[in-house]
């Protein structure tokens, strides 16, 4: 039998190409050492000097390894590949170095900060950059909120005008009226008894509002459409009207305080927000409802994805999270997880060099591991799915789209919980639960969400009976909630800081090596022996 005959109907072998994750793993962890402060450039360039110097060691070596004894072109793990990866991590570790410490010497030099440590007030512009948020537990309808703003410039006391370009949260009398995109100039002075990590650079409280300049054209657009759909909301239940304008525009002022201390309970809190493991959710969900996977799924799911811009803000945050969502998307549809991988690695380290700020995040953290879910976990149980549920029968269509729908969000919960323990040291118990519970009704909510908030300023009569579709759906949202939140031990404490993340890594492989163990007892295979010859 020759070599062909002996390898038909097998099946190429897929590899995980992770020669971009390194690289990537190195500029984080440099983006999150520089941007923590207390650097000096001498120090800096001395360490950027040292890991050039390590990255031509390692390119040196490569090169004359290959001239003295060539590697064979298909080895699993050839040396050389390891030898540039680790080079192109120096370097990569070199350019996130520079460009973070220069982010933290921005910050620390900005004048707004000086401004505020040495004045009792400060006269500045703002621009309104995102939507209500309650300072602390609760919602903004009934506890003080906060809004999130950038500085654009402030002015000295003989009238002066100095460029500012830092993160503030500005508190105060008046401000839930505001809306996103205004240009005010104001008159604040630091809130008492804060303390928030960069690149906030404080809070504020509002003196003086002196002039108010309202978005026009296109940027005007979420504030007039979150307006109409206040009104239009105004008279449902406050389930819906606090889960529409979340599920659609990351807007969570209207949420009860009961409801939305439930969600975080239940790790639900992601669906009233705008984050990767939100659109991953909803884009993956999307991938099954749409048909085909040609033109007609893409272009449903970049409109779906600058509808999400549009609403929600072009702002940084929004921006990664929709960057993550299409990387899980096209290892969804691609069914390619090694290229999905070293999409999101590249996506990642380009991201970190264009705001060093990410490499502190909680949010780019929560993006690229729940895109990572998506795209390893996730690819892998949909392709099981296609393998032993059968698409051509309705029941089988039927089980294998309820398959993704669960399969999806349990990726990303799994991949994103060690960096929810270190924000809250609690495990919602009955988390996964309600996650699976919700993860049916969650694509069409969010759609009919969509639908509700565009429809407002332009036909209030559709967009009131989408409501009337929408409501149950919150209903359902909110149902599971708060049932799941008063479950025995909804919230059990866990290790504060990294320790609780290894701890919850090392109980998930524990689990996995467990279950993969059990499933093979009774099929191990035995080599065959060859009988004995007889002389």
């Amino acid at each position: 039998m020759n070599d062909e005959a002996e390898h038909a109907g097998q099946r190429m072998p897929t590899f995980l190409d992770m020669r971009l994750l390194p690289p990537t793993v190195s500029a984080w962890a440099l983006s999150w050492w520089a941007t923590g402060g207390n650097l000096s450039w001498s120090g800096v360039l001395l360490g950027a000097l040292g890991l050039c110097a390590a990255a031509a060691a390692f390119t040196l070596w490569q090169r004359w390894e290959q001239g003295r004894r060539p590697q064979p072109r298909h080895s699993l793990l050839p040396s050389a590949s390891v030898r540039l990866t680790l080079a192109v991590s120096f370097i990569a570790a070199v350019g996130a170095l520079l460009l973070s410490h220069n982010a933290r010497a921005a910050f620390d030099a900005d004048p707004f900060r000086a401004a505020l440590a040495s004045h009792h007030t400060v006269d500045c512009e703002v621009e309104i950059t995102g939507y209500p948020r309650a300072r602390g537990a609760g919602s903004s309808t009934q506890s003080p909120v906060t809004l999130p703003a950038r500085t654009l410039r402030i002015y000295d006391e003989e009238g002066r005008a100095l460029a500012s370009s830092v993160e503030i949260r500005l508190r105060g009398k008046g401000v839930g009226a505001l809306q996103r995109g205004d240009h005010l100039r104001v008159r604040v002075t630091a809130a008492p008894r804060q303390r928030l990590p960069p690149p906030v650079a404080a809070e504020v409280t509002l003196l003086r509002l002196i002039s108010r300049h309202p978005a026009e054209g296109v940027a005007a657009l979420p504030a007039k459409i979150r307006s109409h759909t206040q009104v239009l909301l105004h008279e449902t239940t406050p389930h819906t009207r606090g889960l529409i304008p979340g599920l659609a525009m990351g807007d969570r002022s209207g949420l009860t305080p009961r409801l939305n201390e439930a969600m975080r309970a239940a790790s639900l809190s992601h669906l009233s927000a705008i984050s990767g493991m939100h659109i991953a959710v909803v884009l993956g969900a999307m991938t099954l409802i749409v048909p085909g996977r040609g033109l007609l799924r893409v272009s449903a799911v970049i409109v779906t994805l600058g509808v999400i811009v549009l609403l929600a803000g072009p702002t940084a945050s929004v921006l990664r999270s929709v960057t993550m969502a299409g990387v899980g998307l096209w290892g969804l549809i691609a069914r390619r997880p090694g290229q999905a991988l070293t999409g999101l690695s590249a996506v990642s380290l380009a991201l970190l060099y264009g705001d060093p700020w990410n490499g502190r995040s909680y949010a780019f953290a929560l993006s690229v591991l729940a895109t990572a879910g998506v795209v390893t976990l996730g690819q892998r149980w949909q392709a099981w799915a296609r393998k032993h549920l059968r698409g051509d029968t309705i029941p089988g269509s039927i089980a294998r789209t309820l398959h993704g729908l669960l399969a999806v969000p349990l990726a990303a919960q799994l991949w994103a919980t060690p960096v929810l323990l270190m924000m809250d040291p609690h495990v919602p118990l009955w988390g996964v639960v309600a996650n699976v519970l919700v993860a049916p009704v969650l694509a069409p909510a969010t759609i009919l969400a969509l639908g509700v908030c565009l429809s407002a300023p332009l036909s209030p009569a559709f967009a009131q009976a989408l409501i009337v579709v929408a409501e149950p759906l919150c209903a359902w949202i909110a149902e599971v909630a708060l049932r799941v939140a008063a479950l025995p031990s909804a919230r059990l404490p866990w290790l504060e800081g990294i320790d609780g993340a290894l701890l919850w890594i090392v109980c998930v492989l524990s689990l996995w090596g467990g279950i993969k163990v059990v499933a093979r007892m009774g099929h191990w295979k035995t080599r065959p022996t060859r009988p004995r010859e007889t002389l």
